[in-house]
């Protein structure tokens, strides 16, 4: 994720692309009825779509690129596994694979179009000290967390990325 820093950003500055990670695990119910709307919301920012279905008044985005990952764990549920191959299923809305107890191919939304870090031994998850799962950060392109939806458990990630970002 280096790559997408920009170490001489400053605050206004719409070249510098921003990055949001969702913290997710292909067996939370939460996170499977999410998964349409955080689609969405990925691929309006990265600006593959020109409007948002969820939020229709909204028009073409004139901000920052905001490239989305999804750092896909396993909890520590019993009876709860979790392998690379459901991920996959999950990210691309395919396969036999089961997710929350239903086909992952039946998730809501179209497949994925961002970036899938595997985190089954939830190294990342202890790392950033995420309590559970749904979590999203959003990053400034200076590597600085501008956001934490476990503290702003009223905003979405959509709303805080229009809250946030500079708009041209």
């Amino acid at each position: 994720m280096s790559d997408y820093l920009t170490t001489n950003w400053t605050v206004g500055d719409v070249d510098g692309q921003w990055m949001a990670i969702e913290f997710m695990d292909t067996d939370c119910p939460y996170c499977v009825r999410s998964a349409g709307e955080i689609g969405k919301d990925a691929n309006y920012f990265m600006k593959q779509i020109q409007s948002h279905s969820s939020h229709p008044g909204v028009g073409p985005w004139d901000g920052p690129i905001v490239n989305f990952f999804a750092s896909a764990t396993q909890l520590d549920i019993q009876g709860h596994e979790t392998s690379r191959s459901e991920i996959e299923a999950f990210r691309d809305k395919s396969g036999e694979e089961s997710c929350a107890g239903q086909s992952c191919a039946n998730r809501d939304g179209s497949p994925h179009n961002f970036i899938y870090i595997d985190d089954i031994d939830q190294d990342n998850m202890k790392e950033w000290k995420v309590p559970g799962t749904p979590a999203y950060f959003l990053i400034q392109p200076d590597g600085i967390v501008a956001w934490v939806s476990t503290e702003n458990t009223q905003e979405t990630i959509f709303e805080a990325i229009m809250r946030l970002t500079p708009e041209v």
